[in-house]
Formats: structure tokens, C-alpha cells, sequence
């Protein structure tokens, strides 16, 4: 079963149809699908950056909401009138009734323009919709936002559209997207990128700085090693020979793989694990963002190849925290 926006007009000047038809931006509708009587219906395909999603627009003439699965679907109610006409407004709000047996998620009251001195004033249709759980729309506002103002208010069809994107719609599809990533990630992984033609040009020998000669570590430090976990011999640590690149006995040469695999701490994993939990709480989410710069700096501070895999790991865990999943299943 198909999900509906219901549009309906309670004046002549603009026909629910034309909302339509601007929604669907055509010149003229294409032939529409008689759903139940008195109801006809349109398609619509939404395309977001997140989803896509098969709907239909539908509108009617009369004040119904059809048969019981025909209302059962119906997720979104758009009603135009006209503000200088006090008979449309009282139309309008006619629907209310029908409208509590089937709550749709989004409610819309349109109308080409209202202020205080047309006769539904401007004030009346907001307090309305406040109390009704409807958004005003004004298809040509007469007050112009301001151009400076940073929270510019989106008006007209787009605003109706912008609504209807905003809507989780039940039969919706995710897009696939493995290159999603928090802002904070973007960011970083722009930064990486413009630092990687310098750091090529400096290369760095990870291998000699990962390298120890035993024969030239102190006492002092190979029993700080020994603390650490190396192996002991008779209270005298054994070593390495002399041309041989390696750590202390008892650590392996580090490898790419576990390089990486130890760059997010216990701590960062749990909280990524937390946000992606059935109930993550405030606390998580603060948290995580709050340790995301300092993932940052410590991203800044690795060679170009570990910085892209570190920053590429935390994009995965962030990516998954929010309910991702990889598209190729590991076999």
C-alpha cells in the first residue's frame, strides 16, 4: 500500500491540483490515478541526499479521508484558503474532525499571503495552527525575510517540500553511503588531503622510527620495557643483535594492521558503541564529540597513510553509531 499526502483547496482561486503541479514542477499534471471516489492521486518520487521514497500526492474536492486504508495512510495533510475570505478559513477548519481520526505526521495550512489587515489575520492563523499542530505556509509572503539574517525562514512550495523531504516516510529507502561522514569528519578527511602532496614530499622511515637497536638502550630502559611487558631473562633483559631492526624482546615489529587497530582507545570504541545503542543519552553523544577534536590532533600528528586509516576508522565507527551498514556483508 501506497502512502498519501492529502491536498485539498477550500477556495476556487487556487485549486489543490496546482499545489500538485508545482510540488511535481510541470508545466501541466500527467493523467491522475483514481485511488477511491472522489480522491485521485499522483506519483511522486523523493530524492534526498539520505533516501528515496515512492509516494502520492493526492487531492480531493470533498471533505473525506476516504476508506479505512485509504486514511490509514494518509501521512500528510497540506489545505489551502484564502485569507481574505473568512468562509475559507472556517472551511478549512471543517477538516478538523476527520483529521483526529487519522493524525497525519505532517499538517499543513496554506494560503497566498495573511497580515494583519487581511480578514483572517495573520496572528488568528498561526494561534490556530499553534493549537492544532498545523505550520503556516505563505505562498508570497508580503514580508521579506531579511538577507542578513543567518536562520533565513523558507517560504512557499519550497517550504512545502522541504516538510514533506523532512517526513520519515514508512516505505522510504537509505541510500547507500559509505563515504558518509559527520561534518567533523569531512573536515578532517579535507585537511588530510591537502597535507598528503606535502608529507609525500618529506617521507618518513616509519620502519627506523618504529626500530630499536637493543645493543644502544640503557639499563634504565630496558627495564622500563621489562615493565611493559618485555621478556626477562635472570633479571638481565635479553636483546636483540646488533643489526637486527627490532623492538625489545617480547614486542613484535609493529604492523600496519595493529598500528591502526590501536589508535582508538577502549574508551573511544565503548562511547561510539554507547551512541549506537537502543538508548545512547545525552551524555554519550556529548562526550564522543567533545574527544572528537582530540582525535583530531592525534590524527594531525601521524604519518599521511596512518592518518587516512585512522580517520577513515573513526568515520566507520561514527558511520555505524548511527545505524549504518556496510553494503558488501563480510563472507
Amino acid at each position: 500500500m501506497s502512502s498519501y499526502a492529502l491536498f485539498t483547496s477550500c477556495c476556487s482561486e487556487v485549486q489543490s491540483d496546482d499545489l500538485i503541479r508545482q510540488i511535481l514542477n510541470v508545466e501541466s499534471l500527467p493523467e491522475a490515478d483514481a485511488l477511491i471516489e472522489n480522491i485521485v492521486g499522483y506519483d511522486w518520487h523523493i530524492d534526498t541526499k539520505y533516501y528515496t521514497a515512492d509516494i502520492k500526492l493526492c487531492c480531493t474536492s470533498r471533505r473525506t479521508i476516504g476508506d479505512e486504508d485509504f486514511a490509514a495512510n494518509v501521512h500528510a495533510f497540506i489545505v489551502y484558503f484564502n485569507a481574505e475570505e473568512s468562509k475559507t478559513f472556517e472551511m478549512a477548519k471543517s477538516w478538523l474532525p476527520y483529521l483526529k481520526q487519522i493524525e497525519p505526521a505532517v499538517q499543513i495550512l496554506v494560503c497566498q499571503s495573511c497580515s494583519e489587515n487581511t480578514s483572517v489575520k495573520k496572528l488568528t492563523a498561526q494561534e490556530w495552527c499553534i493549537d492544532n499542530n498545523f505550520e503556516l505556509v505563505e505562498l508570497s509572503p508580503l514580508e521579506e525575510s531579511d538577507s542578513d539574517d543567518d536562520f533565513q525562514e523558507t517560504t512557499g512550495i519550497k517550504r512545502i517540500i522541504q516538510a514533506l523531504h523532512a517526513y520519515t516516510w514508512p516505505d522510504l529507502v537509505m541510500k547507500e553511503s559509505p563515504n558518509f561522514r559527520s561534518s567533523y569528519m569531512t573536515e578532517l578527511m579535507k585537511e588530510e588531503s591537502s597535507k598528503k602532496s606535502q608529507d609525500s614530499e618529506k617521507p618518513l622511515d616509519r620502519d627506523a622510527e618504529e626500530t630499536v637497536d637493543s645493543d644502544r638502550l640503557s639499563n634504565t630502559e630496558m627495564n622500563g620495557e621489562a615493565e611493559a611487558g618485555s621478556v626477562m631473562t635472570n633479571g638481565t633483559s635479553d636483546r636483540c643483535s646488533g643489526d637486527t631492526p627490532a623492538t625489545t624482546v617480547g614486542k613484535s615489529k609493529k604492523t600496519p594492521n595493529n598500528v591502526i587497530d590501536s589508535m582508538l582507545p577502549m574508551e573511544d570504541l565503548a562511547l561510539f558503541e554507547a551512541v549506537g545503542a537502543d538508548d545512547p543519552g545525552g551524555e554519550s553523544f556529548e562526550k564522543l564529540f567533545s574527544n572528537f577534536r582530540l582525535m583530531k590532533e592525534k590524527a594531525e600528528s601521524l604519518p599521511p597513510e596512518e592518518r587516512r586509516k585512522y580517520a577513515e576508522q573513526v568515520a566507520t565507527q561514527f558511520f555505524h553509531a548511527i545505524g549504518g551498514e556496510d553494503s558488501d556483508e563480510e563472507t
